[in-house]
């Protein structure tokens, strides 16, 4: 892959992620996109309505690069604040050939992605 084919394949992943998850911040539910040959989900949870979590789902991507590069297309989540699920904070649990990684999502970062949905 060229280096301007892994900028667009970036840029392209980073919409998408965008897009998953503000249809889940406004719907309510898991937001679900084919990405190449890979499944992505989101889903946003709020908790009592005062924390919400975030929680990326892959289905079907084996490399641990492309999880991170994935992860990585969060604006305003750092790389640490992420944990693997299934953990005892959103009680989720991958499927089936699924990788699923959650964190706390503040109301900012929701709204910053909001924005950039609009975009």
């Amino acid at each position: 892959m060229s280096a301007e084919q892994a900028v667009a394949w970036r840029r392209a992943m980073k919409r998408m992620v965008i897009g998953l998850i503000a249809t889940s911040l406004k719907t309510g539910h898991t937001a679900v996109a084919e990405f190449r040959t890979h499944r992505i989900m989101a889903l946003v949870r709020a908790s009592n309505g005062h924390e919400a979590y975030l929680a990326i789902v892959a289905e079907g991507v084996p490399d641990p690069q492309v999880i991170a590069l994935l992860l990585d297309c969060v604006p305003g989540v750092d790389r640490d604040d992420w944990q693997a699920e299934p953990s005892a904070v959103a009680g989720l649990n991958p499927g089936p050939g699924e990788v699923i990684w959650s964190t706390l999502f503040p109301s900012e970062i929701a709204s910053a992605i909001l924005d950039l949905d609009d975009e």
